[in-house]
């Protein structure tokens, strides 16, 4: 039952249940997990980076928090 997910550039993802999740993208990002990742929006001093091109783990501590990116990305909770 889970499925790969998008998040659009500069956007946010729907609240999520506390997991692990697997982020992707096809450019460079900087991602920011809360329940309101957009406010400040991340960046290079308050993200993390996604390079382009590899899989990155995130962790959400607990249910509710989202991922916002600058970029376009997928991702897919894998526990």
């Amino acid at each position: 039952g889970r499925s790969q997910e998008q998040v659009s550039a500069n956007g946010a993802s729907q609240a999520l249940s506390a997991g692990t999740y697997d982020v992707w993208c096809v450019a460079d990002a900087y991602i920011r997990v809360s329940v309101d990742p957009l406010t400040p929006a991340p960046s290079n001093t308050n993200g993390y980076f996604v390079p382009a091109g590899r899989v990155i783990p995130v962790r959400i501590g607990r249910d509710g928090l989202k991922i916002g990116s600058t970029a376009a990305l997928s991702f897919h909770r894998v526990e």
